[in-house]
C-alpha cells in the first residue's frame, strides 16, 4: 500500500524550490518505521482539507491541522505538537488587560478556529464588537463592507473564506497599520517568526489569549483506525528519541524544549 499524503502550497517559492516544512518533513522521515513511500500532492485552499471528497484521493493530510470538537466528529486526528493561541501585534504595543483591545482592529480569516476564539473571549468579557468583511486583491487588503465601528468597540476584520493568501499576509497588515493585531497558534508563529527578520524587527507576541493548550495535528479518515495508528507509534517513538526535538530545531531555529518554555508549558 502507498501512503499519500496531503499537503497546502503555502507559497509559491515552496513550489519551486521544492522546499519542505515541518509538516511534511515529519512524516516523510517517519516513512522508513511505516514502510511506506509518500507521494506528496498540493492544493491552493485551507478550506478544501474539509471538503467531503477529501479522502477519495488521498490517506492523509500532513499539515498544521488545530484539533476541535467539531473537526473530530469527521476526522482521527493524531496530535503532533501543543499550541496556545496568542495575540500578535507591532512592537512598541502594550496591552495588559483584554478590555485593552477596545479601539482597536483584530484581523483573521473566518475559518481559522481564532475567529471563534476571538469572539468567545469578547463576550466573555461584556466587550462590544462589530464585523468589517475584507477580502484579498492583487495581495492588498480592500473592504468588501466598511462597519460604522465606534471606539467602543473591537472591530474585527474578517476575511471571507476560500482566499488564497500569502504565509505573511497578516503580519504584514500589522505593520503596514490597516490592522493593530491578529492571533495565530503558537507554532505557527515561531516557525516565521525566529527565521524571518522583519517579524522579529517590527512584531512581538503580546499574550496568550487563552490558557488552554491545544494541539496541532495530522489527519486520517475517520474509519481509518488501523492506519492512523500504525503512524501513532512511530511518531511517539521519534519524539523520545530526540530525532524529533532535532528537526524541529533545523526549521525553526530553537529547540522543542525551548518552544516548550516560550509558551509557558515547561520551565
Amino acid at each position: 500500500m502507498e501512503l499519500e499524503i496531503f499537503q497546502v502550497k503555502l507559497s509559491i517559492s515552496l513550489v519551486t524550490k521544492k522546499k519542505l516544512d515541518f509538516a511534511m518533513k515529519l512524516p516523510q522521515n517517519l516513512q522508513k518505521y511505516l514502510g511506506v513511500n509518500p507521494e506528496f500532492k498540493i492544493v491552493d485552499k485551507f478550506s478544501k482539507y474539509f471538503e467531503n471528497t477529501i479522502f477519495n484521493s488521498i490517506d492523509m493530510i500532513a499539515d498544521i491541522i488545530t484539533i476541535t470538537e467539531e473537526r473530530s466528529k469527521t476526522l482521527t486526528m493524531i496530535k503532533f505538537v501543543e499550541i496556545v493561541e496568542i495575540l500578535i501585534g507591532r512592537k512598541g504595543e502594550e496591552i495588559t488587560n483584554i478590555k485593552d483591545l477596545v479601539g482597536k482592529k483584530i484581523i483573521t480569516f473566518e475559518n481559522f478556529t481564532y475567529f471563534k476564539t476571538l469572539q468567545k473571549i469578547l463576550n466573555e468579557n461584556n466587550i462590544d464588537y462589530d464585523i468589517s468583511n475584507v477580502t484579498i486583491k492583487n495581495n492588498k487588503l480592500a473592504y468588501i463592507n466598511k462597519s460604522k465601528v465606534s471606539n467602543e468597540q473591537v472591530e474585527i476584520l474578517l476575511i471571507k473564506r476560500n482566499i488564497n493568501y500569502s504565509p505573511y499576509f497578516l503580519y504584514l497588515q500589522l505593520i503596514e497599520n490597516k490592522a493593530d493585531f491578529t492571533i495565530i497558534d503558537s507554532f505557527s508563529f515561531v516557525q516565521k517568526y525566529f527565521n524571518t527578520l522583519f517579524m522579529k524587527q517590527n512584531l512581538k507576541p503580546i499574550f496568550p489569549l487563552t490558557k488552554e493548550v491545544e494541539y496541532l495535528s495530522f489527519c486520517f479518515p475517520k474509519d481509518a483506525t488501523l492506519l492512523s495508528s500504525q503512524f501513532e507509534k512511530p511518531l511517539d517513538y521519534y519524539k523520545n528519541s530526540g530525532k524529533f526535538d532535532k528537526l524541529f530545531k533545523k526549521y525553526f531555529n530553537i529547540s522543542y524544549y525551548e518552544y516548550l518554555s516560550i509558551i509557558g508549558l515547561i520551565k
